[in-house]
């Protein structure tokens, strides 16, 4: 591979600052691959290369610059083969230095990453390449590396020096199809590839055209998630999902976008059929259940409850039998449920043996007996009183943070140790969670 930047570098320019490379001029096979955002050379794991680097002219402010360059293992921490070093031409330095090229032999046991870096630079150097006292042409940082042990398809196998594809074959270097014959790379049938708007993170699509492909600035992955950016008025990002071969009434495919504050999926064909959730009406903190399918349902069975002296006042209700549940717990001995954060729609129903008239009233209470949901009054028809109620419990409850609930008399109830919670009626309690 070869690469090199296009223009000068002015950012980046102090000591152990990385040479970034920006493009790549030619490449062959997957051994070595750039990032053209911070120069950083990724080498294969069991090769041998041969590294060259060079950067041709700097420009500098200030006198006694003395700047020089060196390849570096990111891998390993370390600074490795030869340096390029350099004075400038008013600079009395009592020593000297050749300049030229960094060379390096590397063998990879593992993927590798090296860069080319400043080594020292004395004072301050303001560019990299591009120094106007000489051509402009060829003046900016390069580099070029080789793999020369371990496999390479020039090296080994068919594509070897001695291969039908080798150097001397038909498909070598100086054959027909060879990087110097009319099909080879640099021959009128050649090869070549170019990816256009490169940018790093950037999704390739086919533009149409042969050898070229466009990297989508609305199209991207960095490693970690996948973002689709387009977006136009009211309409946001969009996925299109093709329906099934078979088996299927879905017209066309399905859409999922993002319109206005809405998180819409439906029929692509036909009459959109289909739904969406608005974000605006969902809780802070992704809290919001979508599917909130929990429900409880208990009631009392083979034994009534009682208690063994006073009144029923401050009494908490035990339904000792669990009939269905789905995320929801119940404790059976203390008729305690426990309740996550979400929305509930509560009920309850008793049926008594009293006998004589007494005033019986009911809520829902926490395990603090803070009451929570509203008074419920049972009255016996002979009572006399022109009171009528349902005697049923039926509210809806917000629940922000985990807690238990009970059913429990109220404290103005006055019926007496002589009555009891029947069994052989609707006693019971239900929860559902419904949002």
């Amino acid at each position: 591979m070869r690469g090199s930047r296009s223009t000068q570098q002015t950012t980046g320019l102090t000591v152990n600052s990385l040479v970034v490379f920006t493009q790549t001029d030619i490449s062959t096979g997957s051994d070595i691959s750039l990032n053209t955002g911070t120069g950083q050379i990724t080498l294969a794991a069991n090769k041998t290369y041969r590294v060259l680097g060079q950067v041709p002219n700097i420009i500098a402010s200030g006198a006694n610059i003395r700047p020089s360059f060196c390849w570096y293992n990111e891998t390993s921490s370390a600074y490795v083969g030869s340096a390029a070093s350099y004075y400038q031409p008013s600079d009395a330095a009592g020593f000297a230095a050749g300049g030229g090229l960094s060379e390096l032999i590397l063998t990879t046991t593992q993927s590798t990453v090296i860069s080319y870096r400043i080594l020292s630079s004395g004072s301050s150097i303001t560019g990299l390449g591009g120094n106007s006292d000489f051509g402009l042409t060829g003046s900016y940082p390069w580099f070029d590396i080789e793999v020369i042990s371990g496999y390479s398809p020039l090296l080994n196998g068919t594509s070897g020096s001695s291969g039908t594809s080798g150097s001397s074959g038909s498909s070598g270097s100086s054959g027909s199809s060879g990087s110097s014959g009319s099909s080879g790379t640099s021959g009128t049938s050649g090869l070549t590839f170019t990816i256009l708007n490169n940018v790093a993170t950037r999704l390739v699509t086919a533009n149409g055209t042969s050898g070229q492909a466009n990297a989508e600035s609305t199209l991207t992955y960095d490693g970690v998630s996948f973002r689709m950016l387009a977006s136009s008025g009211d309409e946001g990002g969009e996925l299109f999902l093709n329906k099934p071969v078979t088996n299927t009434s879905i017209d066309t495919g399905v859409t999922i976008d993002v319109y206005q504050n809405k998180l819409r999926f439906f029929e692509s064909g036909g009459s959109a059929r289909g739904g969406y959730i608005d974000m605006t009406g969902l809780e802070n903190g992704v809290a919001t259940n979508l599917a909130p399918y929990r429900y409880l349902y208990v009631t009392r069975l083979n034994t009534t409850q009682t208690i063994p002296s006073g009144n029923w006042a401050n009494t908490d209700i035990i339904f000792n039998n669990q009939v269905v549940s789905r995320g929801i717990s119940y404790n059976t001995s203390n008729g305690r449920a426990t309740l996550v954060p979400g929305v509930y729609r509560i009920s309850a129903q008793l049926a008594w043996s009293a006998g004589a008239t007494y005033l019986i009233q009911y809520s829902c209470y926490d395990s603090n007996n803070n009451q929570l949901g509203p008074t419920v009054e049972q009255i016996q028809p002979t009572s006399g009183s022109n009171n009528v109620s349902s005697g049923d419990l039926d509210f809806i409850y917000v629940v922000s943070s985990t807690i238990d609930v009970k059913i429990r008399t109220t404290s103005t109830t006055n019926a007496l140790s002589g009555e009891y919670i029947r069994t052989d009626l609707n006693t019971s309690m239900i929860i559902q969670q419904i949002g």
